[in-house]
């Protein structure tokens, strides 16, 4: 009869009369809660709420980082820079919608071919040590070159 189980009432209509909620939360912020519902009344175990407990993190934080791979790819998609990820391997592995507007290469075009392919010859040999650099873990911050299209 607790009214934190919105559900209790359904759940009773079916047979169903003891309830587990644990919160789906990251840090101090709860971003939702998950319901369980058995026909049996049992003693809590503590191993099994410590459990559920640390499940409730893990979903919080897949749930944040779900969102903010959405926001990345509403960035990506609707970025008018161009925007791609390329591999250490020489692969375009995405490109946005500007990307292949502004080259005018369709996007298996450029996922299918060495990306080198693509940029402008007298940039070739600066990619090659960027490219060099990031192999032997520097940072590269900044990064410029032009692409044919």
């Amino acid at each position: 009869h607790d009214d934190n189980f919105p559900r209790a009432s359904v759940a009773a209509q079916v047979g169903l009369h003891a309830a587990l909620a644990f919160p789906i939360h990251l840090q101090n912020n709860v971003l939702g809660v998950i319901e369980f519902f058995s026909p049996e009344i049992k003693k809590p175990d503590p191993d099994l709420l410590h459990m559920m407990s640390a499940i409730g993190s893990q979903v919080g934080q897949f749930m944040v980082r779900r969102k903010a791979e959405e926001e990345r790819d509403l960035l990506f998609t609707l970025s008018l820079d161009l925007l791609c990820i390329a591999d250490l391997n020489g692969y375009f592995q995405r490109v946005n919608p500007a990307f292949t507007k502004t080259l005018g290469f369709s996007s298996e075009e450029l996922l299918s071919k060495p990306f080198l392919d693509f940029v402008h010859p007298d940039d070739r040999q600066a990619t090659l040590g960027a490219i060099a650099e990031l192999q032997a873990g520097k940072d590269v911050i900044r990064f410029d070159n032009r692409y044919r299209c």
